[in-house]
């Protein structure tokens, strides 16, 4: 039986509970499909259910006659007919018929429209039929519809009705505005002048309109020129609320206001309310760049307010006044770009030099603020000032009307006075005392006059002064200041008669001019801080792209926008100007981290450094900065005396008061002389007093990686990526230090994150596929690194970065692969054959890896580091001579490599050029070494000769005499010991009297034992050592996998070769090798140089 009331129960019917009408047989939720539809609900309207509510209504509307009204001559063109393009004509008996199509955008087309059942024109916006069936598309295709629905404003086109199509399509019904788009009329001017008074009106009424979407808390997210429907009899409306945003559900900067206003009757509700299905998530992107606020370019969705909306109004106030918005570019992606990096430079010169009142100029600039803090909080504001400033220009052409009236009325009073005078003189004596009388009444309304203009004068000035009061109590707001001289303007407009004193007139004027001069101070504060955020902008965006060049193009540009050409002015000039600034140290600050990258190896300019470091001394005269600079720029004499002074500044340096990019550039160069720990001191130190400050996190946590302390750097990169989530420097330091500390889950995400931030950036790629390595996901690693080949197939450091993915996870011939193919690419990059001999030194290729290191050192001879590891490698060879003549030529300077300094190896060097003579008689048995460690360094020359049974037995000797010797893991001295035996195993007896088989069999047990022994120590440590620790096991492991020398005890066609008892240990040893291996995937480290593995 059915729950129905009224007739409908009576007679059996269900009927629908809000219309009255019948439902079909399967309606769901107890509604009819149209009320559904009007509540949101994405069914579908089935017209072949009996009692459709289509097929009762669609005979009444065709049985009434229609009403038709005459056409506008400014119809929007039809691009198409309704049936082209997929869209299709709707079923007959629907309501609405699609007479052809205006537009099409992203998500759907908009046709024009008829209401059969009223017969009036409409827009009906239909969506296209690849997006029927996605959730997501449909779910914001019903909430513009929602918001549209709601948000009632005469600046807003009404929505009519949301509904869906026979064929699935959802299409929303509204008023068709008939009219031109504001972007096509500001495109028809001659020169952005033209009109200015009429455009500013419309910009009005657009403010208006969103101001009233903020009261509602509502944001636009994509306000444009072309959003914007200027109509046929001048009515404006704001369009396409498509990519709407609900903040009082959905936005985390009014999340206050959610709370409050939680229950209010007026709130907008979507769909979206208490669904997370739109919420946007970090990393996402909508708007159009040339109007997008730079937080909403950097893809901080779920964080905007009104003040992204306040800063498209001030693009679009820029496109106004100059023609222009704030970002352009000659393509989509140079606009994005500025727009990520707020790079309003030529905005803020056209802005200037524009010719606009100087208070329009001031709203733009402030709309337009880098910060959103800086920005009026929302429309509202900018409606305030807006409004102030045109009422302002009327009010003085309506002054400047009266004044004109004023002065024709007292020319005739002057006139009428003269033929008075005239009279006077031929009848003064019948008419004295007439004559008196009027003289009288004259002054008396002049003075009259006079009066009234000083009360007005007074009461204006008055105003003025308390809009002054607030403008001064508010700071930088540049609204309040535009009121406040506007007051005082309107006072100057009520003397330009002769009804006003000159004491009067000068009073006014010295209270403007106070006025402007004020304005101006806090504009000049202003531009300082503008400078000031600017230059950190260009120091934080290129610790996101780590392009050289263009850090140093955006200084140029910054510093140029701020009035100083460092490059075309003399430095002493440049610097005074500098020093002006009440921001001096903190320009002067730049300068120095500019100069660093002017010294790099990408820039290699010197001089330019040089220039940049006279004009930051100029500035800046502080003594201990000066004396860094000099000390960073080598001006302070050799590498000893530099160091001893870096290390006397790091002692006195005042964390808590000196610039952070002071104390950060110190640790840096610190660390680059090889007192890595004091640098680590001094930026704790630094943390401690500024626990929020970006780069002293970032550089900490740096410095930490390098020092192989990943969990520490943890904290610190942590802290970097909260002060900017959306930083690819702090997500990739913090994913790095996430994975070498054993957590590959979460480094992963991290990882992803950023390939979302920078899906562009190959990089992000590689980071990604050696995470998903430690993972053990293997085919999904594969396919991040051919991604970053594919956008940059022709780049070394990506070639470079994956084949060190391949060494983390000891792939030795993946990563000798990668690293040959890089060397073919660049054949003449000294860089790319370093690497690729590291590569192969890692994997036990001695020979080939000392001839890339030469053929490196030859390309670049300047490398210090090229000629520091092919000494080492050389000595590992066994050429001592010809190690100490590489290391002889590494020049004065910073060490080449944090752990291994030349002196090292230089002494390592020497002692076995001393020991090469007595070599010959210590293998014979004839002279015996003078200690274990001594016996050692025999054996290691005795190999690298190719005697690798008498290394083994050396290496005997050496154990057995130092225990400790031998388990020396981090020295690989039994791993060495192995390789002797193992090769010596190969190679058969030389010098012993056994037989052949015997000695070589008794070699391989020895090699096996030796390799236990580690193993056991390895496993030891996989149990119970820290992340790194067990990734260095991993790694040591994997190159006994591959290492040439082991291939007699490992390999199977050696091992076929072999007694099956013999066999099968063998085979049944490496697989527990490849076990402890496996038991401990081997995170990504980026290391740039292999282990120190002799």
């Amino acid at each position: 039986m059915s729950n129905g009331s009224g007739a409908g129960a009576m007679s059996g019917v269900e009927t629908c509970p809000d219309c009255g009408e019948r439902l079909p047989s399967n309606s769901p939720a107890g509604l009819c499909p149209r009320c559904l539809l009007r509540l949101g609900a994405a069914f579908s309207l089935d017209p072949n259910a009996s009692g459709s509510h289509e097929e009762e209504a669609a005979p009444f509307g065709t049985a009434m006659a229609r009403v038709h009204l005459r056409e506008s001559s400014d119809d929007a063109p039809l691009i198409r007919p309704a049936s082209v393009g997929g869209y299709g004509r709707p079923d007959p008996s629907t309501r609405y018929q699609l007479v052809g199509e205006l537009a099409r955008g992203g998500m759907g087309a908009i046709f024009q429209g008829r209401d059969l059942y009223l017969g009036r024109d409409l827009a009906v916006k239909v969506m296209r039929e690849e997006h029927r069936d996605h959730p997501e598309l449909v779910r914001r295709f019903v909430e513009e519809a929602q918001i549209g629905g709601q948000l009632q404003h005469p600046g807003i086109v009404p929505v009519h009705e949301l509904g869906r199509l026979p064929d699935g399509r959802m299409f929303i019904a509204m008023k068709l505005v008939r009219g031109r788009t504001l972007a096509a009329l500001m495109a028809a001017r001659q020169s952005p002048g033209d009109e200015r008074t009429r455009f500013l009106a419309i910009f009005e009424q657009v403010c208006q309109t969103v101001a009233y979407a903020h009261s509602k808390g509502v944001i636009h997210r994509d306000l444009k020129p072309s959003n914007v429907m200027v109509g046929s009899f001048g009515e404006v409306q704001v369009m396409d609320w498509g990519l709407a945003k609900v903040l009082n559900q959905g936005g985390t900067a009014d999340d206050e206001r959610a709370v409050s206003d939680g229950d209010d009757a007026s709130a907008i509700r979507t769909w979206r309310d208490g669904s997370e299905m739109l919420e946007s998530h970090p990393g996402s992107v909508l708007g159009t760049p040339s109007y997008m606020a730079p937080e909403q370019a950097r893809g901080a969705m779920d964080t905007l307010d009104e003040r992204a909306d306040v800063f498209a109004l001030g693009s679009i106030l820029c496109d106004i006044l100059t023609g222009q918005p704030a970002f352009v570019g000659e393509t989509a992606s140079e606009v994005y770009r500025k727009a990520e990096r707020a790079d309003l430079a030529e905005a803020c010169l056209r802005l200037d030099a524009c010719g606009a009142d100087a208070e329009l100029v001031a709203l733009a600039r402030a709309c337009l603020a880098i910060a959103p803090k800086h920005r009026p909080r929302d429309a509202g504001v900018v409606v305030l000032g807006l409004t102030a400033y045109l009422r302002g220009v009327e009010g003085r052409l309506r002054d400047a009307e009266l004044a004109k009236v004023r002065a024709e009325a007292h020319a005739a009073g002057e006139r009428r006075r003269r033929q008075l005078t005239l009279a006077l003189a031929a009848s003064v004596f019948i008419t004295g005392s007439i004559g008196a009388a009027g003289w009288a009444w004259m002054d008396r309304e002049r003075r009259q006059r006079f009066g009234a203009v000083e009360a007005a004068v007074n009461a204006t000035l008055v105003d003025s002064a308390k809009k002054r009061g607030k403008a001064i109590n508010a700071g930088r707001d540049p609204i309040l200041w535009v009121e406040a001289i506007e007051a005082a303007r309107r006072a100057e407009t009520l003397l330009t008669g002769n009804d006003a004193s000159l004491e009067q007139k000068e009073r006014v004027r010295q209270f403007l001019d106070e006025l402007m001069r004020e304005r101006e101070a806090i504009e000049a504060v202003d531009k300082d801080r503008r400078i000031v955020e600017r230059l950190a902008g260009v120091l934080n965006d290129f610790g996101e792209h780590s392009d050289e060049r263009k850090a140093d193009s955006d200084y140029a540009a910054a510093l140029r926008a701020y009035g100083v050409d460092v490059d075309s002015l003399d430095p002493s000039a440049a610097g005074r100007l500098l020093a002006a600034s009440p921001v001096a140290p903190e320009l002067a600050s730049a300068l120095d981290q500019w100069a660093i990258l002017r010294r790099g190896r990408v820039l290699h300019d010197p001089a330019g450094a040089d220039r940049l470091a006279a004009v930051a001394r100029a500035a800046d005269p502080d003594a201990w900065r000066n004396r860094l600079r000099d000390t960073v720029g080598r001006m302070g004499g050799g590498p000893a005396r530099r160091l001893e002074v870096l290390e006397r500044l790091a002692a006195t340096a005042d964390v808590e008061h000196l610039p952070v990019t002071s104390v950060t550039r110190l640790a840096t160069s610190l660390a680059i002389f090889g007192r890595r720990d004091t640098a680590i001191a001094l930026l704790q130190r630094a943390q401690a007093s500024h626990r929020d400050d970006f780069w002293v996190n970032a550089d900490l946590g740096r410095e930490l990686m390098t020092a192989n302390r990943p969990e520490e750097a943890v904290r610190f990169y942590a802290v970097a990526a909260g002060v900017r989530p959306q930083s690819p420097l702090a997500l990739s330091g913090l994913g790095r230090a996430i994975l070498q500390s054993g957590q590959p889950a979460e480094a992963t995400d991290l990882f992803r994150q950023w390939t979302r931030l920078r899906p562009e950036d190959p990089l992000s790629h590689v980071a990604l596929g050696s995470a998903l390595f430690a993972r053990g996901e293997s085919s999904e690693a594969h396919a991040e690194f051919s991604e970053a080949k594919r956008l940059k197939p022709n780049d070394w450091m990506v070639r470079d970065q994956i084949a060190l993915a391949f060494s983390d996870r000891g792939d030795w011939d993946a990563a000798i692969r990668e690293q040959g193919e890089a060397v073919h690419l660049f054949p003449t990059m000294g860089v790319a054959h370093k690497a690729l001999a590291h590569a192969l030194q890692s994997a036990g290729r001695l020979g080939e890896a000392v001839a890339e290191f030469r053929e490196a050192v030859r390309l670049d001879p300047r490398i210090s580091s090229s000629h520091l590891f092919l000494g080492r490698a050389l000595i590992e060879a066994g050429e001592p001579h010809a190690a100490l003549e590489a290391l002889a030529r590494i020049g004065p300077g910073p060490p080449p490599d944090p752990f291994i300094t030349p002196d090292m190896l230089a002494t390592r060097g020497e002692k076995l050029v001393a020991l090469e003579p007595r070599l010959p008689a210590v293998m014979k048995g004839c002279e015996a070494p003078a200690s274990p460690e001594e016996a050692a360094a025999f054996a290691r020359l005795a190999f690298a000769r190719d005697r690798p049974e008498a290394a083994a037995r050396l290496w005997t000797e050496a154990f057995a005499a130092s225990p400790d010797l031998a388990a020396d893991l981090v020295a690989m001295n039994r791993f060495q010991a192995a390789r002797a035996a193992a090769r010596a195993a190969t190679e058969g007896v030389r010098e012993l009297a056994e037989s052949g088989a015997e000695s070589r069999a008794k070699w391989r047990r020895q090699a096996v034992e030796w390799l236990r022994a580690d193993l056991a120590a390895s496993t030891a440590i996989v149990n119970s050592g820290t992340a790194p620790q067990r990734a260095g096991v991993a790694r040591r492991l994997s190159r006994w996998q591959v290492d040439p020398a082991l291939a007699s005890i490992r390999d199977e066609p050696a091992l076929l070769a072999l007694p099956e008892a013999e066999r099968r240990s063998l085979r049944g040893f490496w697989d527990s090798v490849q076990a402890v291996r496996s038991a401990n995937p081997v995170p990504a480290t980026r290391r740039s140089e292999p282990e120190r593995n002799f």
